[in-house]
């Protein structure tokens, strides 16, 4: 065997490798749903690797054995990058369909489709994919799969969903002049630090900050619910100091709660004070006397304004029914069944705002009553999406 058929030999490897994917994307053992969505995302960039790949097998077949192969080796070298990177999705993905095959799980991600779906509606940037379960929350823009953490699959989480749908909506916002103001921005960040690492850094600050605030606008309180009682933990390396890719928790939490401040023509203020009061005081319990220093407030203020104008371009989107949210609230605290709280009109958004806001003005909150809320949250949201 000479070089020509080492690399015609990882050509086909390659091809075959694909192949597997596709066929194991097709197994029988997930969703019709599933199958279909995976056909629609994942076989089409199989299908622009693949012929990548044969055209590259046919012409390194035809060249002289001592012809310079250094630039096929690149090509190769590209496609088996971006095979690296589909392989894992697939398999993330195939693991994620196999658990929707569990009812409950499926029910939830069914829930948090529709969510998504119409919020994506909303801002007239249709999101037409589908969540499944993997390791933790996050979105990739190859496939537009959204993925919720595993196995934190409760009506509690789901409103995390929404900050993973701000990855996918925030850089399709566009301006009246057909600019994109949050692409706009990423080159600013990039050209302003000529340390490759700051810059990436910063750009992954600058979309985690962006997602949390679109989460706030798009749904309200429940995103911030969902943040601070159950996600964000006081003892976290991550509550005071920057993580790699997240800003601190204290700023985030910041940020989230100035945004609901300002939203809503104040209906927000009360549940905003409430929730301030509730997080400063989980962080001195947790030994934090003050996370955020002086020199920090006006950073945040100014990214706050900055990410605002932003999702103003997109308003239709902003969460504006408090007011029956807090009605379903006093009704889930009330008892009441699925068949008096439910409403034609009520969305997912005022169901999750509802249940968060019956569980924080609980003072102690058994098993028993959680799962008596979650299974009614969950029949009056099946009950919205038919």
């Amino acid at each position: 065997m000479n070089e020509r058929g080492i690399l015609l030999a990882q050509i086909e490897t390659l091809l075959q490798q694909l192949q597997s994917t596709e066929e194991t994307l097709s197994a029988n053992q997930i969703s019709e749903g599933c199958r279909e969505a995976a056909k629609y995302r994942f076989f089409n960039l199989i299908a622009e690797v693949r012929n990548d790949l044969n055209g590259a097998k046919e012409n390194v077949a035809e060249v002289p054995d001592d012809y310079d192969l250094s630039g096929y080796w690149q090509q190769v070298s590209t496609q088996k990058k971006k095979c690296t990177d589909l392989f894992k999705e697939s398999l993330n993905f195939f693991g994620g369909a196999l658990l929707r095959n569990i009812d409950r799980i499926d029910r939830l991600c069914q829930i948090a489709d529709a969510l998504l779906f119409e919020l994506s509606k909303q801002v007239g940037i249709e999101w037409n994919r589908f969540t499944i379960l993997a390791e933790g929350s996050f979105f990739t823009e190859a496939t537009g799969v959204i993925r919720l953490p595993f196995p934190d699959y409760s009506i509690w989480n789901l409103p995390v969903a929404v900050h993973e749908l701000g990855h996918y909506v925030g850089p399709r916002i566009v301006r009246p002049d057909g600019t994109f103001p949050y692409q706009i921005k990423r080159q600013q960040i990039q050209a302003s630090y000529p340390n490759t690492a700051e810059a990436e850094k910063e750009k992954s600050f600058w979309q985690e900050e962006f997602s949390d605030l679109f989460a706030v606008y798009a749904i309200g309180p429940a995103y911030v619910c969902a943040c601070l009682v159950t996600a964000f933990s006081p003892t976290d390396d991550t509550a005071c100091k920057d993580a790699k890719d997240h800003p601190a928790h204290a700023k985030r939490a910041y940020l989230m709660l100035e945004m609901l401040r300002g939203m809503g023509h104040n209906q927000y203020a009360n549940i905003a004070k409430y929730l301030t009061n509730l997080w400063e005081r989980n962080l001195k319990a947790a030994g934090h006397a003050a996370c955020l220093r002086g020199e920090d407030l006006p950073q945040l203020d100014n990214r706050l304004a900055e990410i605002y104008s932003i999702l103003a371009l997109a308003s239709s989107v902003e969460y504006k029914d408090w007011t029956r949210a807090s009605e379903l609230a006093d009704g889930l605290k009330a008892n009441r069944s699925v068949e008096q709280l439910a409403n034609p009109s009520d969305s997912i958004a005022d169901i999750l705002n509802a249940a968060w806001l019956w569980r924080i003005n609980q003072t102690a909150v058994s098993d028993t009553q959680l799962q008596n809320i979650d299974d009614k949250v969950i029949a009056m949201c099946r009950n919205i999406i038919g």
